[in-house]
């Protein structure tokens, strides 16, 4: 018999590993791609925070943090509902939605606006009016009672 463990790899190897992984900068720890979104961040809104300086003074460092902030929540954060796809994906997918048009697997369905079709029930399931059924007693007896009424 064969004793030994059995790991799962796929959690270390898989195509999301790379998420899981962490690097130190300092005393914080950061998600690797957390840490090239923020490099990548500060290098293009230096320009914009320099303009900014010229404006507002020391504002710029404001936002030159909220440039990096907005970058990561952007490319590293996931939408909360649906597919939790990244933000800024999200966006595009609003951006780029057509109006009567969806994907089903890799093609495009077009729905018409003429070929729509609205669905409603048939046959309520109800108990026939005392009229109905002339013989049952206690009809008999509403009716009656009606009459004297």
């Amino acid at each position: 018999m064969n004793d030994q463990p059995l790991y799962a790899l796929t959690e270390m190897t898989g195509p999301e590993a790379s998420s899981t992984r962490t690097v130190v900068v300092g005393v914080a720890e950061f998600p690797w791609r957390v840490l090239v979104i923020g490099i990548v961040a500060l290098v293009t809104g230096l320009l914009p925070a320099m303009a900014v300086w010229l404006l507002a003074g020391v504002w710029a460092v404001a936002f030159l943090i909220a440039w990096i902030v907005a970058a990561v929540w952007l490319f590293h954060g996931r939408s909360q509902s649906g597919l939790r796809i990244r933000n800024y994906a999200a966006l595009l997918n609003k951006q780029r939605a057509i109006l009567n048009e969806f994907m089903l697997g890799p093609s495009v369905v077009h729905v018409p606006r003429d070929d729509w079709r609205l669905i409603e029930p048939g046959n309520i399931a109800r108990r026939p009016a005392p009229e109905d059924r002339p013989g049952d007693a206690a009809a008999v007896l509403q009716q009656a009672f009606a009459q004297e009424v």
